[in-house]
């Protein structure tokens, strides 16, 4: 038998009426992925590859819906919530793509798991 606590069952139901978080989520997630494998495409010895691994892991969990944003863009400092507000935003794709370029940029800088943190909240650029 699964055990679902009432503040898990009512999160579930809250994304369920803002299914935008989950698209935004889905994006991001996508996003890792890619970096992933760009990253392990990229390497020539196994410490490089561990990199790309570790980045991995640290990069889904800041995502809207993640285990740091579990309730989606409310208050979660990741670049993709950042352009959530599409009926004031008119370009939209210009600030997803932007802001992940950001993102990326300033992971590719970082040496420690808390410069990549910092890089997913928005703080690092």
């Amino acid at each position: 038998m699964i055990c679902v606590s009432k503040y898990q069952h009512a999160r579930t139901l809250l994304k369920s009426f803002f299914p935008r978080d989950q698209v935004v989520a889905d994006q991001c997630n996508e996003k890792c992925y890619n970096d992933f494998m760009a990253c392990n495409t990229d390497c020539t010895n196994q410490q490089c590859q561990y990199d790309c691994v570790a980045a991995y892991g640290r990069c889904g969990p800041n995502c809207p819906c993640g285990e740091n944003c579990p309730d989606g863009c409310a208050g979660c400092q990741s670049p993709f919530c950042q352009c959530l507000d599409i009926l004031n935003n008119g370009e939209h794709n210009y600030c997803m793509h932007r802001a992940t370029d950001k993102q990326t940029s300033c992971i590719s800088k970082c040496e420690t798991d808390t410069c990549v943190l910092e890089c997913n909240s928005g703080n690092g650029f």
